[in-house]
């Protein structure tokens, strides 16, 4: 279903009110999860409070932030506690991927208005925009990037965005890194960049050997014998053709509840991230 534009989160307050303190909400959670939270983390949610600050009291345009840092330092945990527990009902969260697949959908339909159109749609009523998981591997959406950034930036929105890169390294391959420098320019011009670094992966806390994966079965390549003592499913002797998005991928196997590819179909092909959201 098509968004438009900023609704009121169903969780979490809606009533607009000064009396707001992130870092409060977070030490709270920090200790209920039995968390000690490092330096560089106290330092984003100490970023983030004043952003929060800015946005529920005054009316200006206060300076979004970039959060960027490798898998499993916090950002995922600290952006969910600040967007359920800030009083604001103009905003809304999306995967960067998910907002590109909308936009994308709006572009191609049947009567589509041009691209200023789409966006002030998909953003109308919003203050606030929160992205996870931005980075960009398509050097395709590299102008629709660029012409998005401008858009929040020139309307006052503020962007808040976490991803596991620093922005020099948004659409890395060399043969078209040069087409997403002006988007770089934008984020370091119009945003505070804040590198979420650190040893620690807090996932592995939650993992024991009692919730780990510790039970089961993988096969490699099992033979009849091992497809009918186990249930699984049997190859059809020629690949199976099924419409993916706008895309059409080839699949060793399918059933209602089922989709068997090899690892040449699914990660070897001409696939794209919408392909695999979508999956």
């Amino acid at each position: 279903m098509l968004n438009n534009g900023c609704v009121p989160s169903e969780s979490g307050p809606t009533e607009v009110t000064a009396d707001f303190r992130f870092t409060r909400v977070m030490a709270e959670q920090a200790a209920r999860a039995r968390l000690t939270l490092d330096d560089d983390q106290l330092s984003l949610i100490a970023r983030i409070d004043a952003l929060g600050q800015q946005l529920v009291s005054t009316t200006g345009r206060p300076q979004g932030v970039y959060v960027w840092g490798r898998t499993g330092r916090g950002k995922s945990f600290i952006l969910d506690h600040f967007f359920a527990s800030l009083p604001l009902a103009a905003r809304r969260r999306v995967h960067f991927h998910h907002f590109f697949r909308e936009l994308h959908q709006r572009l191609n339909a049947p009567g589509a208005p041009d691209l200023q159109t789409v966006m002030r749609q998909m953003t109308s009523g919003c203050r606030l925009l929160c992205f996870d998981e931005f980075h960009l591997h398509d050097p395709g959406d590299a102008m629709l990037i660029k012409a998005l950034l401008e858009h929040l930036f020139q309307h006052g929105i503020v962007l808040l965005a976490t991803s596991n890169y620093p922005p020099e390294m948004l659409l890395p391959n060399p043969l078209y890194h040069d087409r997403f420098l002006p988007s770089i320019a934008l984020i370091r011009a119009h945003l505070t960049v804040v590198a979420l670094n650190g040893e620690e992966d807090y996932r592995e806390r939650h993992l024991s050997q009692d919730n780990a994966f510790c039970s089961g079965r993988m096969w490699v390549n099992p033979n009849a014998q091992q497809r009918q003592l186990y249930d699984l499913p049997s190859l059809p002797g020629e690949p199976v053709s099924l419409t993916v998005g706008y895309r059409t991928l080839l699949a060793a196997a399918a059933s209602p509840a089922l989709l068997h590819f090899t690892f040449t179909q699914l990660c070897q092909a001409a696939t794209a991230v919408m392909d695999y959201l979508t999956l």
